[in-house]
């Protein structure tokens, strides 16, 4: 059985991989209010579908968010 590789897509510049030992790590450059880094980000979750998504939030983002 062979390994599918991943990331399994060409990307645009703003998606870089970074490998550290068996470990892979696509860090997406994202504009908080841009659709355009939107949908960049729900495109390399659908197609890549990681084991686990990080995000980056301001403390202003976070209080915002989370007192919805």
């Amino acid at each position: 059985m062979t390994e599918t590789p991943f990331p399994g897509h060409d990307y645009s510049d703003d998606v870089a991989v970074i490998r550290i030992g068996d470990k892979t790590i696509l860090l997406i450059g994202t504009a908080h209010i841009s659709r355009r880094s939107t949908d960049l980000v729900r495109q390399v979750i659908e197609q890549e579908r990681p084991d686990s998504v990080c995000i980056e939030l301001d403390e202003k983002r976070y209080l915002a968010l989370s007192r919805q």
